[in-house]
């Protein structure tokens, strides 16, 4: 099964064809929302992706685990599909991706913080509340017409092969697909490859904020981002 651009299921996108990554000399590859084909390497791309996030607002690794799978079992989260994604080479996975429109984004978090009130762990730690409100005070605000990259990572070894190109692709065109008028994300400004591989794509430096949580001394950091598309 495969994805088409606004990313719906369809069975019969490129005929069961594979796509192509934009780099000489890679095999055809093919995207797909099917990522039970390798679950715990979709979960490890995705925590790779958002690890300065997991990083700050999680006490540790053991927390962060439980809630993204009690969100994720239950599809709740940006990241799982329809809006999340595989890149398959050969039968492997190879990569992750996970992006959609600002509507969708908004009607996702609002189901997550539905679902975490409803976790007895959840509401009775206090800090944990406090780091992920203030987390969320330095995520990019999307505004109406916006598309929201929220996740992509590459297995290390597949790394340095026009992959990450070819991802920003997909992502534009399921942008334009949906009327969009921008792709907007946020990353770590210290991750210097992501950082040359946006702006090599034309997304433009935006503001840089930081964050701090008093109890725990740790920060975060994020570089907004963003590109208009033509028409």
């Amino acid at each position: 099964m495969t994805i088409n651009v606004n990313g719906k299921v369809d069975r019969t996108l490129h005929g069961g064809e594979a796509v192509q990554p934009a780099c000489a000399g890679l095999p055809a590859m093919q995207m797909s929302i099917e990522i039970k084909l390798d679950k715990e390497t979709f979960l490890q791309l995705e925590q790779q992706a958002s690890e300065p996030y997991n990083r700050f607002a999680y006490r540790d690794h053991e927390q962060f685990d439980m809630i993204r799978r009690f969100l994720f079992e239950r599809g709740l989260c940006e990241f799982c599909p329809p809006f999340g994604r595989v890149l398959i080479d050969d039968g492997r996975v190879v990569a992750m991706m996970a992006c959609l429109s600002t509507e969708d984004l908004v009607r996702c978090r609002l189901l997550v913080a539905l679902a975490l009130s409803q976790l007895d762990s959840f509401r009775q730690d206090k800090a944990l509340q406090q780091r992920l409100w203030l987390a969320r005070r330095i995520l990019i605000k999307p505004q109406p017409g916006d598309f929201y990259l929220a996740r992509i990572a590459i297995v290390n070894s597949m790394r340095r092969r026009g992959i990450g190109r070819y991802l920003l692709g997909q992502c534009e065109s399921e942008a334009r697909k949906c009327g969009c008028r921008r792709v907007i994300l946020e990353v770590d400004p210290g991750n210097d490859s992501a950082v040359s591989l946006y702006r090599k794509a034309c997304l433009q430096d935006g503001a840089v904020c930081s964050v701090t949580d008093p109890e725990t001394g740790r920060s975060l950091k994020y570089l907004h981002m963003a590109k208009t598309l033509q028409t």
